[in-house]
């Protein structure tokens, strides 16, 4: 079996028989009483390039099993997560949504450990909350990222230095971000230097 769906029935903890599936490519697991008690039993899925844990019971620090080594996607969205620790395993992950995840983590570490996954290409962050401000020195670069939503977050103009970075970028959107409440004048010298360095921008929506 390559691909499972089980969607809103499953209400048990750890399923010992996830783990015989060492063949399965794609499993989505969204809208379950999952915690995290599954990522243990996920460890033996080897196989596994697309898995998909949104609307699950998924609190506190999230650790992933370096065995994932061939996942590709990644939404552990609506979950009440404070903190993730992507393993030396996600070197092929190539999108990952986080979408209000109630993350009580710093953006700044959240950024560093996202900037952990060398294959990242997109990358949903939209309707989180995050407490502290962004810094230049705070900034990782995302290179590789083509594809970055953030809707309905508040950002400050520190973060819109971290986009200038990414040389790749072709999608962003900014929804509802406070952007024009946190940009003062002496700011706006920010924006049309982050627009010039965006070659391959393709679409944008504030």
């Amino acid at each position: 079996m390559r691909s499972c769906q089980l969607n809103g029935i499953l209400d048990f903890q750890g399923p010992d028989w996830l783990s015989r599936l060492s063949n399965l490519e794609f499993l989505d697991l969204q809208n379950n009483m999952f915690n995290n008690s599954i990522l243990s039993s996920l460890g033996a899925l080897s196989s596994l390039k697309g898995l998909y844990l949104s609307d699950n019971k998924l609190k506190g620090i999230v650790d992933f099993p370096d065995s994932l080594n061939n996942l590709e996607a990644l939404d552990m969205s609506n979950n009440e997560i404070d903190k993730f620790i992507f393993g030396k395993g996600l070197k092929k992950l190539e999108t990952l949504y986080l979408l209000n995840v109630s993350i009580h983590d710093e953006i700044s570490s959240l950024l560093h450990s996202l900037a952990s996954l060398p294959s990242l290409k997109s990358l949903d962050l939209s309707s989180n909350n995050f407490s502290d401000s962004t810094t230049t020195q705070d900034l990782p670069n995302f290179k590789n990222l083509t594809s970055l939503y953030m809707d309905h977050t508040s950002l400050d103009s520190g973060f819109l230095q971290m986009i200038e970075l990414m040389t790749s970028i072709e999608t962003i959107s900014l929804v509802n971000c406070g952007l024009q409440s946190t940009l003062s004048p002496e700011d706006g010298a920010v924006i049309p230097k982050f627009f010039y360095h965006q070659q391959y921008l393709r679409f944008l929506d504030l």
